[in-house]
Formats: C-alpha cells, structure tokens, sequence
C-alpha cells in the first residue's frame, strides 16, 4: 500500500513545539535538535500503518534525509489504542527524518475535504505579514473521480510573474507513469501543474487532472508580504473536461452546467459552490447579492404622522416601523462597547471577518479592544446559542470622514475570527459592489431600514424592528437639510412618521434597485427623529466599493 493511498485513511493534526529558536544562518542546517509532537488518528489498524513511517516517508522527497539503520531511536514515546497515537520524535544530530513544518504554516497539511481554503500561514486572518523563512506544504486529496480547482481569493508574495527568486508556490499532481509503476510514498508528486512557480500578485486559477494535489510554498523575503488564500474545490471528471477550455477565458457566452454551475448576468459561469461565499466571481459581483431571502417586491407599510417623542440630540433609529421576522436579516451586527455591553450602533457582516458600519459610531472609541460584535442577534438584550460573540481585531475609518459633515461616514471593523455561517442564522449581507449603482438612487426607489433603536415614546427596542422607506429627491432633500452631502441620500416621508434613529447609526439600509435587493445605504444621521421634512440621511455605499474592496 503506497502512503497516499494510507493518507486516505489518516487525520494529521500537527502541533509543532520547537526547543530551540531558528535564526536565518542555520534555517537549513541539518544539525538543528526539533521536538515535533504529532497526533495521528489512526482509522485503519496495522503495524505497517505506523505514525512514524508514514510521516518518513511523506516528507522524503522535498526535505533533508539521513538515513539510519535503527528507526526505533527515534520514538521516545509512543501511547497505544485503536483510534489513536501519540508520537514524540525528536530530530537529532545524524538523524533529520522529519523536516521543519514551520509552525508559522497555516492551514493542516492534510486536507481531505472535497472543498476549502488554504492559508499561507497562521497570522494570514490577522492581516499580519509572514515574518522569517518558511517552508509550507499541502496535500489536497479528494474523491478519486474528481479533479482539482484551485482559485487564489488573496495573492501577494514577493517576485513577479516571470521571477520568484524569494517566495514561491509551486504545485505538483501525481504522474499516472510513476502511478502504474506503484511508485510509493510522495515520489509520484512529479508533474507540475500550471507555471514553473507562482509569485508576485497575480490571481491564480488552475485545474488539475487528479484527485491529489501537492503544494509547496517557500519564502525568504521577511514583513513584506500579506501571503495567501487559496480556496479549492472537488469537481467531477466530466464537468472538469468541459471547464477546462474555458477556464482561463475572457468569453462568457458558453452553456452553464445548472446541476453544478451558477450563470451570472454576464454570461460568466462560477460553481455553485462559490455563489455568497464573500469573493467576487462574477464580473459586477452579482454572486455575491441577494444571499438572504428578502421578497422582490418590498411590502407597503403604513406610516403615521405621529411624532417621535424624543428629546434627545441622537442620530439613527427606526421610529413606527413593524417587528422584523426572525431570521430575515441575519446579517445585521450589534456594534457594543465591552466595558458594559451596551448596544452602541449596528453594522452588517459583508465578508466572514469583515463587519461594515457608521465612521461616527467609532470615531470617540477607535481602539478595537473597546468593542466586540454580536451577531445572529434578533433580541438586543436576550440572545442564546444562536448568537455568535466576535472580538474586534482592527477598525478603518474612512481616512476622509468629516465629524463636523458627516461626509464619508463609513467603516470596517476586521473580526478577530471569522463568523460562522454554517449555522444559519448568520448570513452575509447583499452589500452593493458595483458603484454604477449609485446613480440608480432615485426618487421613489423603495428602500427597508432595521435596527434596535429607539422607538416611539417607550425608548429602545429590544426587538429588532424594520420599516420600509422611499428614497427623496436629492435636490428636494438638500432644500430641507442644507448640510446635505453629495456622497449621502435621504431616505423617509415629507409627512415623517417613519424613521430611523438613535440606536440605529451603522445599521444597514437596503433598497431595491436594478432588479436586485443590495444593502446601499448606512444609517447615518438626520434632524431630530420621524420628523416633517427631516428624513434620515444614509451613506451611499455604492460610492465606496473601490475603498473597502482595496482595504479587504
């Protein structure tokens, strides 16, 4: 039995501890004294399974070797049971059979799940540079009958495309000759896939012709580079036959495959798979819109001419709007500050790690300690299981924003971790990624505004509330509020009534435009609350997209 053929059947979780610190003069010296500890959950039984040979031979070809005629010197302890081994091994003098896998490296080495992504080391969610030498390496494998798509979602290592002297990725598939020759253990990694090497900033997307992938990646620059995303995908050898002609292609009037294809309003096709993953495919981001259930046509809501009773100098909340259904804006965040708890502001989740919200609900507090972020909140002050309590990691306002204006008023919190979508009840938001969208913000467009802000007479709500608000004219807006910026829009009634207000500021604003539900406003500011000629006033969001886009 070859090792890949074992690797099928073995979990690797490596937990590397080194015992001593490697500086860049001895990176490659054989004589380097490494303790590795390495968990294997063993599914298969047998002595020719053994942790310590499959390991040996999975790193033989790519690493230094030294050969040595007692392997058992090597164990210095090994628990027995029939699941699972715990293996010590130390790298001595003479004795290297296994190589540096830098505890930088991101992502398991391993990978048997027929869709995912690939980290180029640990700090990469952080937005943190690699730091030092690293050598990574990653072994896809998935259903025999499959192939391999590999897409870069984030590329930036030194070099360009014709040089990678410093970092490198290259990747390898299996050579069918080695195969039928029953070449064993990782010597049938042998065929390039795509370029020499990959480097530079260029997007990546290649399609092997197996169901195994090695991936090799080494750098030398130091604190320069962001590193990458790789996300990759299992597809059928039928549908990977009529993809590959068109993989590369710029033409997108081909035949979409509807059992595992989505067709973008271009033409383009994207599996299905990738469709509201967070990564643009489409040419204008319509794979990413309209990722939640929200009916096309919004529904009417009755305004009244009732007053806002509030006394208070506050921006942002939904005055006589209804209860929303639970579930309908799952993507909407609860920005709260930590000493207390306090919801503060809303915001929405436009990627797993990327919450988008008001400049002016940051601007007192930047720091990101100060703040964490709920999300699948329905109730303000009661939330179970279903919600998902995330830390700040960092905070971008907009670099132009204007606290006397309220000009740019708009900013990214980066999560600490990534949001959990699996759940269900944490979606992202349809947020607007194409800034021709701007300018189809025209009177009457019907618009829908949700948030835990205060409500009429009875102060905030703990439920959240939604209302349902026509876009105003600018030009007649302008006319009521002077300071009315060119980058902002009104939303709401010439009677008032309906509003959005304190409690409110950051949340999201989606209104239907170019047959799309897209978010395309943030609660910004308004004159007093619900009042006669004071609508509430939202960030176009549409004229941003270059902005976030580049801070992401």
């Amino acid at each position: 039995m070859n090792l890949i053929s074992i690797l099928l059947l073995v979990t690797f979780v490596f937990q590397v501890n080194c015992t001593k610190t490697i500086n860049d003069d001895e990176y490659y010296d054989d004589d380097i004294v490494e303790e590795t500890r390495l968990k294997v959950t063993v599914i298969a039984k047998g002595k020719h399974n053994s942790p310590v040979n499959l390991i040996r031979k999975m790193f033989k070809r790519f690493y230094k070797e030294k050969a040595s005629s007692n392997d058992d010197d090597d164990i210095i302890e090994e628990t027995t049971g029939e699941t699972v081994k715990v293996v010590k091994i130390s790298r001595k003098k003479g004795k290297n059979y296994l190589p540096t896998f830098d505890a930088e490296c991101g992502s398991n080495p391993i990978l048997f799940n027929p869709n995912g992504n690939i980290y180029s080391h640990t700090d990469y969610e952080k937005n943190v540079t690699y730091t030092g030498f690293l050598q990574c390496f990653w072994i896809i494998n998935t259903d025999p009958k499959s192939r391999i798509i590999v897409q870069s979602v984030d590329f930036d290592l030194a070099g360009n495309s014709t040089q990678c002297d410093e970092d490198s990725l290259v990747v390898y598939e299996p050579d069918y000759k080695n195969l039928l020759k029953n070449t064993s253990d990782i010597d049938m990694f042998t065929r390039r896939v795509g370029k020499s090497a990959y480097c530079g900033s260029t997007p990546i997307k290649i399609l092997s012709s197996s169901n195994r992938l090695l991936l090799i990646f080494k750098a030398r620059s130091i604190g320069k580079h962001k590193g990458f995303n790789l996300r990759y995908a299992a597809i059928p050898d039928d549908f990977a036959n009529r993809l590959k002609s068109t993989l590369n292609s710029t033409t997108y009037n081909k035949t979409c495959d509807k059992s595992l294809e989505w067709k973008c309003p271009s033409s383009q096709c994207i599996l299905k798979r990738w469709r509201c993953d967070g990564f643009d495919d489409c040419l204008n981001s319509e794979d990413e819109m309209n990722c939640f259930p929200l009916p096309k046509q919004l529904p009417k809501l009755e305004h009244r001419e009732k007053r806002s009773v509030n006394d208070e100098d506050d921006w942002g909340r939904v005055v006589n709007g209804q209860q929303a259904a639970k579930g309908a804006w799952s993507f909407i965040a609860s920005l709260r500050y930590a000493a207390n708890g306090r919801h503060l502001c809303g915001g929405s989740l436009i990627s797993t790690q990327w919450v988008m919200t008001a400049a002016h609900c940051l601007q007192t507090f930047p720091h990101p300690k100060l703040w964490y972020v709920d999300l699948g909140r329905y109730y303000k002050n009661i939330g179970g299981s279903e919600v998902q309590r995330m830390k700040v990691d960092r905070i971008y306002i907009h670099p132009s924003f204007n606290p006397i204006t309220f000009e740019n008023d708009i900013a990214l919190l980066r999560l600490a971790t990534p949001a959990n979508l699996v759940k269900g009840q944490v979606t992202l938001s349809p947020v607007v990624r194409n800034s021709l969208s701007a300018g189809q913000l025209k009177a009457n467009v019907q618009c829908i505004v949700a948030g835990w802000g205060d409500t009429r007479n009875t102060g905030s709500s703990d439920v959240l509330r939604q209302a349902i608000l026509p876009v105003i004219d600018y030009r007649l807006c302008k006319s009521w509020l002077p300071y009315l910026n060119e980058k902002s829009f009104c939303a709401g009634y010439q009677q008032g009534g309906v509003d959005a207000c304190s409690g409110d500021s950051g949340g999201p604003l989606l209104c239907y435009i170019g047959g799309q539900t897209v978010q395309a406003g943030i609660v910004s500011w308004g004159s007093d609350c619900a009042q006669r000629f004071r609508p509430g006033v939202y960030t176009n969001v549409a004229l941003y997209v270059d902005w976030f886009k580049n801070v992401l």
